[in-house]
């Protein structure tokens, strides 16, 4: 039953609750069958049927029991088979029921006890809802030309009067399912735009301060033994004095610019990349004992001497340049700390002269 998550739960539910319910009201039937019914053959042969339908309610629960363990085609006709069965087997026992006793009143009552689970339970499936329905609407509909010596019209009114009810109520309900899922839908498209706007910077499209302990602790929960956890900040070299110079405008684009090269240069599986913050970006890295950190942070600064992107105001170069600081965590060390510590290689860099790297990997447990 190839349907949403959420449709076959609600199906299943549905489903279940039906044959429960027929289950119950067989039980019942046949219980008080044993009081009402003096002719002792007629009470037999409604027996089987109860029977027989109590039977098919425990395979349609086997049926979902097996459609949970793993989808096939054949379960989503074995259960459409079953349920057809089912009204049809109802609809003898409403023919038997009426011819006996010949009173319209069983028949009708019987009929909506029969229908209305039917139409809640398979609200989303009308297939099913048709192939139960239609063969006790055609007894309710037309038993009267076959039992009667003439024709009064109570039989065939009270079918249709059914018919009506049933079909009002299951556009009603399907509007109303529509309307849920259509909500819930919605709802989900929110939470993951919510999502999206609280972990991700809306400049630059990168991930943002939010989001890096969590990122962190994810990272250092699943790598193994020896592999560590690098953090690299990254600095736009007089970032200050581009923004004076050509505008916050311009500043912005820059930021968009550099954010894309840097995410050109890491490694796309194991390389995660944050705006911390300003004209500074972090990246978390792993590397086992052969990662070069220096490697990285040249790949960064190669990418952006491609982009070329002038710099009127830098007193390092006619272009716009980075200084990059980086670190080498190790278990007992919190990301506060190797922030930290990548912060001080930072330092370093600018004071070395800026569009350059310092790496600090002695970080000893």
């Amino acid at each position: 039953m190839k349907t949403s998550n959420t449709i076959n739960t609600d199906i299943s539910k549905g489903s279940i609750w039906f044959s429960l319910l027929n289950v119950i009201f067989c039980v019942w039937l046949i219980i008080r069958g044993s009081y009402d019914l003096t002719d002792n053959y007629v009470y037999q042969r409604l027996t089987v049927l109860y029977i027989t339908i109590i039977t098919l309610s425990f395979s349609i629960l086997a049926i979902f029991y097996l459609a949970h363990k793993k989808e096939h085609p054949a379960l989503f006709y074995s259960f459409h088979t079953v349920i057809f069965l089912m009204g049809l087997l109802w609809a003898v026992i409403i023919y038997i029921l009426l011819n006996y006793f010949n009173d319209t009143i069983i028949s009708l009552n019987l009929s909506i006890i029969t229908l209305l689970p039917a139409t809640i339970a398979f609200y989303t499936m009308p297939i099913a809802l048709i192939l139960f329905s239609a063969p006790i609407f055609f007894i309710l509909i037309f038993s009267e030309f076959f039992l009667r010596d003439f024709f009064t019209g109570l039989q065939l009114t009270g079918g249709v009067i059914i018919l009506f009810v049933v079909t009002t109520a299951y556009y009603i309900l399907a509007e109303w399912y529509e309307r849920a899922t259509k909500s819930e839908r919605e709802n989900q498209t929110l939470i993951k735009t919510l999502k999206k706007t609280s972990d991700y910077d809306s400049l630059t499209g990168l991930k943002n301060r939010r989001s890096m302990h969590s990122c962190f602790e994810s990272i250092k929960n699943r790598i193994p033994a020896d592999i560590f956890i690098y953090a690299f900040v990254i600095d736009i070299d007089f970032f200050k004095q581009y923004n004076d110079t050509l505008g916050h405008i311009a500043g912005d684009k820059c930021l968009v610019k550099v954010a894309s090269c840097i995410k050109n240069a890491v490694r796309k599986d194991t390389d995660n990349v944050f705006r911390f913050g300003g004209e500074e970006f972090v990246i978390l890295a792993t590397g086992n004992a052969d990662f070069d950190p220096y490697e990285l942070a040249d790949r960064i600064q190669s990418t952006l001497k491609l982009m070329a992107l002038p710099h009127p105001s830098s007193a390092v170069s006619d272009y716009v340049t980075v200084s990059i600081g980086g670190a080498k965590g190790h278990d007992q060390l919190s990301f506060d700390s190797l922030i930290q510590q990548a912060d001080i290689a930072l330092y370093q860099a600018k004071e070395g002269g800026r569009n350059r790297a310092e790496i600090i990997t002695n970080n000893k447990p």
